[in-house]
């Protein structure tokens, strides 16, 4: 079986100027302090860029 990961590219520097974007920075610094592996913040990094799209744009509702 042929596993192929795809990821989209995001620019993680960029965060909504809503409630979360002023801590990312303070988030990086300290996964860096406590040296996580560059992959793994990027992906947490996507993971709150997520989030921050889905609480400015809102939700489906059901």
């Amino acid at each position: 079986m042929n596993n192929v990961r795809r990821s989209h590219p995001t620019d993680t520097d960029r965060f909504p100027d809503g409630s979360i974007g002023p801590y990312v920075d303070a988030f990086k610094r300290d996964l860096g302090q406590r040296r996580y592996a560059a992959k793994t913040v990027a992906t947490y990094l996507r993971c709150i860029m997520h989030f921050a799209r889905w609480t400015h744009f809102g939700h489906p509702t059901r």
